[in-house]
């Protein structure tokens, strides 16, 4: 599964199957919504909450640069 560059809303296991790691320390706001790569109503966060592996995030993403 891979992460369209629109998305900006994600679940935890959405995340952790595309290799994103939770940055230590980091804390965000979840709440109840629909995931935008799953489309599955679970609890929710911002795509640029998490770390991504370098070449893990489309290229054209725009939001966090913690690459």
């Amino acid at each position: 599964m891979t992460i369209d560059p629109k998305a900006h809303i994600i679940c935890s296991e959405c995340a952790k199957t595309n290799h994103a790691t939770w940055p230590e320390g980091h804390l965000a706001t979840f709440w109840n919504g629909t995931c935008q790569v799953c489309n599955q109503s679970r609890a929710v966060c911002e795509v640029s909450d998490w770390n991504w592996p370098t070449g893990g995030r489309p290229k054209t993403f725009s939001m966090a640069n913690r690459d």
